[in-house]
């Protein structure tokens, strides 16, 4: 004990006790320490700016109405910018036309009308620029089996299969942002 007394002393503090016969002894040791709130607010901005999706210009490129609106409503609650392209030829176009580093990431359906997710992203990786081989392109779809084709292709995707966060979407609403959060910022942690 007089050891503990004089580390508390050291440190400021102070050891208090109550005791009670037949039933014990308690001990409070009260040590004055002071928050380091500039610590604090400095650690909780890195962890949001690692972990964020706010201000990224982000391509969305999905045929289903639906869906394209829940997954532009979640980005750009995330704090994301979102331009909308409705199949791979419109996307592969906005793509083009746009200035080089304009998008930070695509979000590419894999099956659509005029041109599938797959020639798209093909067709993006060939342009002669230099963002085209090194965008993140997010494939997303409903297809089970075609996240195995993602992964095994040379399409440079990784697949996010839409029939689970859709399913996510509908029965826990209110973890579906920090779903899509979580996965945009384990992806984005890796570029």
């Amino acid at each position: 004990m007089s050891i503990t007394m004089a580390l508390v002393k050291r440190m400021g503090g102070d050891i208090t006790f109550e005791s009670e016969k037949d039933k014990g002894t308690t001990f409070v040791i009260t040590i004055p320490f002071k928050i380091d709130a500039e610590k604090r607010e400095a650690e909780q901005k890195a962890k949001k700016s690692v972990c964020s999706i706010a201000g990224m210009n982000i391509l969305l490129v999905e045929d289903n109405e639906l869906n394209m609106e829940i997954v532009e409503f979640i980005t750009q609650n995330a704090g994301a910018v979102v331009t909308k392209a409705w199949n791979g030829r419109e996307a592969l176009e906005i793509f083009e036309k746009s200035a080089e580093g304009c998008f930070d990431a695509i979000l590419m359906d894999v099956m659509m009308p005029e041109m599938d997710g797959y020639e798209a992203t093909e067709r993006i990786r060939r342009l002669n620029r230099k963002d085209a081989r090194t965008i993140p392109i997010i494939a997303m779809t409903a297809n089970a089996f075609t996240q195995k084709l993602c992964f095994q292709s040379s399409h440079s995707a990784i697949c996010y299969l839409k029939q689970i966060f859709l399913r996510t979407l509908f029965k826990r609403w209110f973890l579906t942002f920090q779903n899509l959060y979580e996965i945009f910022s384990c992806f984005f942690e890796k570029f």
